[in-house]
């Protein structure tokens, strides 16, 4: 029986290994609000009164300068944290980018966040790691908005959620969290699952 028991247990992990990608502040993977199709969904950062990303300024992939009220006034946003190393995040950039399309007109913005670019060493993104960045936006034909870390965006909020890549988070309009941390990636039909109760809840 224990070793049966010990094989499920194995057999769990690969799968999740299979959709996401380990990094230093990884979470154990358990699923605590149900929200999740398929994956995992944590609540380690809840939803509160202000706003998931305080003050930062940070570029993007498009070389234009962003702070954190690129997340406000936007019906809901999705913030899907990547890297460059990590595979199931490049392979479901392509539904993303379907998403953020067949989304927008109900008030979907989806914003990539390259979560490995920045050289710590010399307080700035590696020139390298930005073209890799771009030469995978421009394979996967992603469009939607990415950004780059900085010193103020590391210190605002990246710091603390760079971990289990990809990892996903909902806001409201305020820039408020709608919900717990979504880890691993997911197909199209499931993120449409996910993303069609978001709406519902900041419509509450």
């Amino acid at each position: 029986m224990k070793k049966k028991i010990l094989s499920i247990l194995l057999a769990a992990l690969m799968l999740l290994s299979l959709a996401a990608c380990g990094g230093n502040n990884a979470t154990d993977g358990n699923a605590t609000n149900g929200n999740a199709t398929d994956g995992d969904v944590t609540t380690e950062t809840p939803a509160g009164p202000t706003p998931f990303f305080p003050e930062f300024t940070t570029t993007g992939l498009d070389g234009e300068e962003y702070d954190q009220d690129i997340f406000k006034g936007n019906k809901l946003t999705m913030v899907n944290v990547w890297g460059t190393y990590c595979p199931p995040c490049i392979k479901e950039m392509p539904d993303l980018e379907k998403l953020s399309k067949d989304y927008a007109d109900k008030g979907l913005v989806i914003i990539g966040i390259v979560s490995d670019t920045y050289d710590y060493t010399n307080d700035k993104n590696s020139d390298e790691k930005i073209k890799a960045a771009n030469e995978i936006v421009a394979e996967t034909g992603v469009t939607y908005l990415n950004l780059l870390p900085s010193d103020s965006f590391n210190k605002a909020k990246l710091d603390y959620i760079r971990g289990v890549l990809p990892t996903t988070y909902f806001l409201d309009e305020n820039g408020e969290l709608v919900t717990g941390e979504y880890i691993a990636s997911r197909s199209y039909d499931q993120w449409a699952s996910i993303i069609d109760a978001m709406f519902e809840e900041v419509q509450k």
